[in-house]
């Protein structure tokens, strides 16, 4: 296994800036800011039922977003910078699927995995003109949450916890699957997806385990290390997320308290978990995402009810939080294209929502 960064890039959502900001769609015509002052979203396309978390990724000039509908049918729709298309789906899906489906581009094609209702992740392949088929992706294994895919250089990982509460990890050469190998103590991996990025010369791997802990587990390029459970005693109920800012490696995760955490790792100690002392006006929920530009770093949750929050960190103080309107019903999704920032939601009304944030160049 060699070093590997993540591949999906999160873009910032940019906040105070965006008071004054009007989202800019598919048509080029602007639309005016929603009452709280950020961008409205609108709905891609229409005609199906999401149930999942939306998953975005950008792959051959075009951004892309898939989504699994509580049919259990799975759907995707592409944007060329102009416009949508329609929502589209694979007549040869080998089951029902289920939970976010995880996208990444791999030798200038897009591979999207899922999950079935039978336990086992499926994988499709597009290399810009069709879909190679869906085949199966996992070998005896059956999975008890979604899988995180990530990238480097000339291999493919793909990272999942399994029905038997194992975290595990396969990686793909452009010839061979690697065979599955444990990332933690078995048995001790709760059902979610998990999170990993490259820091430190080392791949880390972050799980939320069965007890409610964040565990964190890293390669060298030769081998594991021990798995350990990030100090402190809070306990939490979804996946975590992580950024690289300031050389130093920030873990956001959501307690089962509804309070939104983080944890920093600077090479050599983790500060253990803190609280956010004026937290959102709503308990939050879901996997939280963030991004660093420059010297501020950016962070957003859903919340329980059907708003998400986001707040700002300038390296000195976090600014305060800022809701981001109504309708959210999972995971907010954030990703950066042709120089704008893309937000992607699920809505409570089953609709798969984006909104516009501005450059993704720093001109916010």
């Amino acid at each position: 296994m060699t070093l590997r960064v993540p591949f999906r890039l999160r873009a910032a959502v940019v906040f105070g800036a965006l008071l004054a900001l009007v989202l800019a769609p598919t048509g080029g015509t602007a639309r005016a800011a929603d009452t709280t002052g950020f961008p409205t979203a609108q709905p891609i396309g229409s005609g199906i039922q999401a149930d999942a978390a939306p998953a975005a990724l950008s792959s051959s000039d075009q951004l892309w977003v898939y989504t699994t509908a509580s049919d259990g049918s799975g759907h995707y729709a592409s944007y060329d910078g102009k416009q949508w298309s329609a929502w589209q789906s694979w007549s040869d899906q080998p089951t029902k699927f289920k939970w976010e489906a995880a996208p990444v581009s791999y030798h200038n094609d897009a591979i999207v995995f899922s999950s079935g209702a039978d336990g086992k992740i499926y994988s499709d392949r597009y290399d810009g003109k069709a879909w190679a088929g869906w085949q199966a992706a996992a070998g005896s294994y059956t999975f008890a949450a979604a899988p995180y895919a990530t990238t480097y250089g000339d291999d493919l990982d793909l990272y999942a916890a399994a029905s038997d509460g194992t975290l595990y990890e396969s990686s793909y050469d452009g010839k061979t699957w690697t065979d599955w190998g444990a990332v933690s103590a078995t048995g001790s991996a709760g059902a979610y997806q998990p999170y990993a990025l490259d820091w430190g010369d080392h791949e880390n791997v972050l799980w939320t385990g069965t007890d409610g802990k964040i565990y964190w587990n890293r390669y060298d390029g030769s081998k594991w290390d021990t798995p350990k459970a990030l100090p402190g005693t809070d306990t939490f109920a979804d996946a975590p997320f992580a950024v690289n800012y300031h050389d130093n490696l920030y873990v956001y995760a959501t307690g089962k308290d509804g309070v939104p955490y983080y944890n920093i790792f600077d090479g050599n100690t983790w500060a253990g978990w803190t609280g956010f002392s004026q937290p959102p006006a709503d308990k939050v929920g879901y996997q939280p995402h963030a991004y660093v530009d420059g010297d501020t770093q950016y962070v957003v949750y859903g919340g329980t009810g059907d708003h998400a929050f986001a707040a700002v960190y300038d390296g000195k103080q976090w600014g305060q939080w800022q809701d981001l309107g109504g309708n959210h019903a999972a995971e907010p999704e954030l990703i950066s294209y042709a120089d704008h920032v893309y937000l992607f939601t699920t809505g409570k009304d089953g609709t798969v929502n984006y909104a516009v944030y501005g450059s993704g160049n720093g001109g916010y």
